[in-house]
């Protein structure tokens, strides 16, 4: 009977209360006032840091483990409020800039030199990460004439995931389905088009993760990055979309990374990572805290506190 319930009640409700949400987000969200969406994501971003207590949770289990006693606890409890605002920006800001997407684009987005000089024809390989909106960032670049492509893993609500793929394909993004994307991505780059991978998120070593370190603690990341550039022969370019008062800046690391002739994947990975890591460093309110990024123990590490929600 639970099963039943589960199946053909209880799920099909949620996903069609879920559709008409986002349905009605779409609707209402991009008539309001700039100002007004600005204010909105930082009410909902506190309300978030006592509303959603086991994203809070996990939250602080991870500037724990990264920063352990060298931030104090109010000075974490600032950066996990800063993200939960950064984040809930970042959800309103995927239905409002849906309407008069190049005007807002144009208004509230400043393309930074260090990234402008990469928008240009030619195959590349943009790597960022669960900072700022990088939802945005490939709309936007697609706004100005550079093909891009983005794989997008898809939600468990089919109605809502084709609703999210055509407002991220609004603007000349190309969205990719994760199964098959990686063949996908090889031809795009050998027609001279660019891709956009997020490196900080989980891989699994079944679908060719590999080990590297992120602030010190060993994690399972792609190597997609470092496989493409060799194969093709074209720049890694790091790039950001940093949120700054409801005004978008998108910028590039000025170096675009290479992959070196004896360098191993695993080494060259290693660099992007390190160049990711430092630019949270710097601005740590930025990034998704609230994101299980630890979740794996590895052989011979010892299991530790901070990672209550790590599977062994």
């Amino acid at each position: 009977m639970a099963d039943i319930w589960k199946r053909f009640i209880k799920r099909p409700f949620q996903q069609v209360g879920g559709t008409l949400l986002s349905a009605l987000a779409l609707i209402v969200i991009p008539f309001l006032a700039r100002r007004h969406i600005v204010r909105f994501a930082r009410c909902l971003g506190s309300l978030g840091l006592t509303l959603a207590r086991r994203e809070s949770d996990i939250a602080r289990a991870n500037l724990d483990l990264v920063y352990g006693d060298r931030l104090t606890p109010l000075r974490k409890r600032a950066i996990i409020r800063r993200s939960f605002q950064t984040f809930m920006l970042m959800i309103l800001d995927l239905f409002w800039f849906a309407l008069r997407s190049r005007q807002r684009f144009a208004r509230y987005t400043w393309v930074d030199p260090s990234f402008q000089k990469f928008l240009k024809p030619g195959g590349r390989i943009f790597v960022t990460a669960h900072y700022g909106n990088w939802e945005i960032l490939g709309q936007a670049s697609a706004a100005t004439g550079y093909h891009l492509a983005s794989v997008a893993k898809p939600i468990d609500n089919f109605l809502l995931d084709r609703l999210l793929i055509r407002i991220r394909e609004k603007n000349g993004q190309i969205i990719l389905p994760q199964t098959g994307a990686l063949r996908r991505m090889m031809s795009l780059l050998r027609e001279g088009m660019g891709v956009a991978l997020l490196l900080d998120q989980d891989t699994s070593p079944l679908k060719g993760g590999l080990v590297v370190e992120f602030f010190g603690k060993p994690v399972t990341v792609s190597t997609a990055a470092a496989s493409f550039s060799r194969k093709f022969k074209v720049p890694v370019i790091i790039t950001f979309a940093r949120s700054m008062g409801g005004v978008y800046r998108f910028f590039a690391l000025n170096e675009a990374f290479t992959i070196g002739e004896n360098e191993t994947e695993v080494e060259f990975t290693q660099r992007l990572v390190n160049a990711i890591e430092a630019e949270i460093r710097r601005h740590p309110g930025q990034w998704l805290w609230m994101y299980k990024r630890w979740k794996r123990y590895f052989p011979g590490q010892t299991p530790t506190r901070y990672q209550f929600y790590a599977t062994r």
